[in-house]
């Protein structure tokens, strides 16, 4: 169950990635959108220092205006007036059937998703911390069941040449509620990244590691108020 959890958010996170690119180059391509950093991911890797933003981009109401006809504009006009953001937790909705509740989510999904700079087109490299917190404590989830990964793409996201964090962990020193939809989480990690070939084969590689280390801080915003999702016992 645990492979299965990793490797469907590991997916969730690529196509998130995939529709950050197709919106933002679409877009950039003829105005700059505003936007602002969220947090900061500051990390070392293979000795060579680095600084990653989290992001809130801004689009415009009339994004989509000239564009020809197809997916891409089709795209551009759903979240026309709508803020994106780059960290973002979730929360799965309670599985039903016939009016009986089966299940009821345990656990808060994060993402958080961090570049250089806002322009996803960059190939400026991008940085994916996932992980999940128990909505009794917001504390870690149990790494048994909900493990986090970390992964680094030298230009930009990619489901293959990748590298992740196969050896090490990640510490988390604080998470506190700073409104209605929005967490402020900080934390580290410390280890090896390795080469992987695919997300599907995901595995320690010893032919090619990067020592890595890191912190962040971070804003993470859901859509639903943070209040409701939480389980009070």
């Amino acid at each position: 169950m645990t492979s299965l959890l990793r490797s469907m958010r590991s997916w969730a996170s690529g196509l998130l990635a995939l529709a950050a690119c197709s919106l933002g180059g679409a877009a950039l391509a003829q105005a700059d959108w505003p936007s602002e950093q969220t947090g900061t991911v500051e990390f070392e890797l293979a000795g060579e220092a680095h600084t990653f933003y989290t992001f809130a981009v801004h689009i415009p109401e009339n994004v989509a205006e000239g564009m020809p006809e197809g997916a891409v504009k089709d795209r551009l006009q759903a979240a026309a007036g709508t803020t994106e953001h780059s960290a973002t937790w979730l929360v799965h909705a309670p599985v039903v059937m016939s009016g009986i509740v089966l299940s009821s989510p345990t656990e808060m999904f994060l993402t958080l998703s961090s570049r250089p700079t806002q322009d996803a087109n960059a190939g400026l490299g991008q940085l994916i911390i996932d992980f999940s917190l128990s909505l009794h404590t917001l504390e870690l989830s149990d790494p048994g069941q909900y493990s986090s990964t970390i992964r680094y793409y030298p230009k930009a996201y990619s489901p293959r040449d990748y590298y992740a964090l196969t050896e090490g962990g990640l510490v988390l020193a604080n998470v506190e509620q700073v409104d209605e939809y929005t967490l402020r989480v900080q934390g580290s990690f410390e280890g090896s990244f390795s080469f992987q070939e695919s997300l599907v084969r995901e595995a320690h590689n010893p032919a090619d590691v990067l020592a890595a280390s890191g912190t962040f801080d971070v804003l993470v915003v859901g859509t639903q108020p943070i209040d409701e999702v939480l389980i009070v016992d």
